[in-house]
């Protein structure tokens, strides 16, 4: 069953995808995004690709401003470069075919959400096949198709769970900050435990993370918000020799194996300081290492992945999407002032942050899809949210009009 069911998943992804059907948008996208979770990876993507392609009437409306364009054609550009001047082989052309890809999703993305009704169906449709996702994994224990912590279907553990904390846990908290339904927290609770029996410890803290943004979103209050920040750094700063001790207790074989391909990562970037290794050879580069007592297909932290593939490129790379993800809170934070906004680039910010610590996220068609699918949520919310606020009154500014059942304009 555990080879059936991603197949079936799949193929329903596949049928849904091509027949828009009235009052079934919301559940179209929730069986690709299930497909993409839980089944075959490949068909899930061609669902996806599909379902997109037929809701944006097979044209792609470009809604991105000159400047982003430009930059993000300079650093495409960059990459292609930088990797053809270094020894390439097949995974290379590979992973430069996958990059154009996952333009294209973006841009398919961004064109699909059209309003506030737009963004928050998506977000519903992330919590339906996490909920799925997680679901599948904790009812196949008890009929023995699977053990912990071999959990999921045709998935590794850590890429299912950051999976959850993504693309579930994620849109749960948006959705919980802005509606105040203790529902959307009551979703959580599968995602949080499969991770758990999965020992995926990344994923389960960016998880974690993420919720305590929304508690802290939750409130309206300032003063309950310092008081907040004030109470978690006194737990924190009095803590210290139990939290050394908790962090010392995870130090077993995988993380030791992370820490020996970090170093030697770190020699790689050193060797290669300007130009890096090429897009596409974390592959070839991580598999090689001397030090571990297996072979990795990558190196578990998508920073470092960036560094070690495209040498200073990777740190300018890294630097934009600091200056970005600050740029976007802060306009989120003091410019649109709605919960929903706020919550969802402080939880995906926050949230992608942390993944890229743990995680290869831009290694494998599922991790890079999950950070298009958020990049283009906080994106396109943040140009509705602006687009709206300049024509509502003042007092009606800190309202949470992007989630409303209007449509906005773009």
């Amino acid at each position: 069953m555990t080879e059936i069911i991603p197949w079936l998943l799949s193929a329903l992804a596949i049928m849904l995808a091509v027949v828009p059907l009235p009052g079934l948008a919301q559940w179209r996208m929730a069986a690709a995004l299930l497909a993409l979770g839980a089944g075959q990876i490949y068909i899930a993507v061609v669902s996806l690709v599909l379902l997109l392609l037929v809701d944006n009437h097979w044209r792609v409306p470009f809604r991105q401003g000159t400047g982003a364009t430009l930059a993000l054609l300079v650093l495409l550009a960059g990459i292609v470069l930088l990797t053809v001047s270094q020894e390439t082989d097949l995974r290379s052309w590979s992973e430069l075919t996958q990059l154009g890809l996952y333009v294209g999703l973006f841009l398919l993305f961004s064109a699909r959400l059209r309003d506030g009704r737009d963004v928050q169906s998506l977000l519903q449709a992330a919590i339906l096949a996490s909920v799925g996702v997680a679901s599948l994994a904790l009812l196949a224990i008890p009929l023995g198709w699977v053990s912990a912590p071999d959990i999921f279907f045709v998935r590794g553990q850590n890429e299912a769970s950051i999976y959850l904390a993504l693309l579930g846990v994620v849109p749960c908290a948006v959705m919980f900050t802005r509606t105040r339904r203790l529902h959307f927290l009551a979703a959580c609770a599968p995602m949080l435990l499969a991770q758990q029996l999965a020992t995926s410890r990344g994923s389960l803290a960016v998880s974690l993370i993420v919720l305590m943004v929304a508690g802290f979103l939750w409130s309206r209050s300032l003063v309950l918000r310092g008081l907040m920040v004030i109470g978690g750094l006194v737990v924190l700063a009095t803590n210290v020799p139990q939290l050394k001790v908790i962090y010392d207790a995870q130090i077993n074989t995988s993380a030791r194996e992370r820490l020996a391909l970090l170093d030697y990562a770190g020699g790689l970037m050193d060797e290669r300081f300007w130009t890096g290794w090429g897009w596409g050879s974390t592959s070839r580069l991580a598999s090689a290492a001397p030090n571990t007592s297996q072979a990795y297909p990558h190196f578990h932290n998508a920073y470092v992945q960036m560094v070690v593939e495209l040498g200073v490129l990777g740190w300018v790379i890294i630097g934009l999407a600091a200056w970005l993800a600050v740029r976007w809170l802060t306009v989120a934070s003091f410019t649109i002032r709605q919960p929903g906004v706020t919550a969802l680039v402080a939880c995906s910010v926050l949230g992608i942050g942390t993944a890229c610590l743990f995680d290869a996220m831009m290694f494998g068609a599922d991790r890079s899809i999950q950070l298009i699918i958020l990049l283009a949520l906080c994106s396109r919310s943040l140009a509705l949210a602006k687009a709206a606020v300049p024509a509502l009154p003042p007092r009606n500014k800190a309202e949470s009009l992007l989630f409303q059942t209007q449509s906005l304009a773009a």
